[in-house]
């Protein structure tokens, strides 16, 4: 129970289930505090991180995160001198404020000790878009893969326009290469593709 002193009840001024009901307010409310200052200490190591990755990348430092910070920093304190003298005061649990490997940091360790799995696609999507290769046959007519040749046909021939059959499979191969030069996904490729 409470490490409170106890007063005899002519020196009290408040009876037995007021200061009772009193202590409960109190012990709540500095339950509620630790909890607050656990999610802020959590908050600033987080908007550390993202500080950190930003700068990594982009060299600069933004102020409004640096603003959040110096914020959340300072009823860090408050909080932290209320819940260090409450916890002792109403023999609570002390705030677990240790630092939590972030799930980048085990990816990155995963990435260098495990190179051998998937750990390097961001999700599901990215790794089916590098892996599942689908089949040319099944989305590109068997015209279009040969070259606009029918199967009997095997010499060149000039077109109307002047240009041999060779370029002019050349000339729709480079247009497909440009069309799937902007594409992210399988899903895009796929479009771009069929669009032909």
């Amino acid at each position: 129970m409470p490490k409170t002193a106890t007063l005899t009840p002519a020196q009290s001024t408040l009876d037995e289930d007021e200061r009772q009901s009193i202590e409960n307010l109190f012990i709540a409310y500095s339950t509620r505090a630790v909890q607050v200052l656990e999610t802020c200490f959590k908050n600033i190591n987080k908007l550390n991180d993202k500080q950190n990755k930003i700068s990594m990348k982009t060299g600069k430092l933004l102020e409004d995160i640096e603003l959040r910070v110096e914020g959340l920093n300072k009823l860090f304190e408050k909080f932290s001198t209320f819940c260090e003298y409450a916890c002792d005061l109403f023999s609570l649990d002390k705030p677990h404020l240790e630092k939590e490997a972030s799930e980048e940091e085990q990816t990155k360790v995963t990435l260098v000790t495990n190179s051998g799995t998937d750990t390097i696609w961001e999700n599901e999507d990215d790794r089916k878009f590098y892996r599942d290769v689908p089949s040319l046959e099944t989305m590109i007519s068997a015209e279009t893969l040969a070259g606009g040749k029918s199967e009997g046909d095997k010499t060149t021939t000039e077109s109307t326009s002047g240009e041999t059959e060779d370029e002019t499979a050349g000339s729709k191969m480079t247009e497909l290469l440009v069309r799937l030069d902007s594409a992210t996904t399988g899903r895009d490729v796929d479009e771009r593709v069929k669009r032909q």
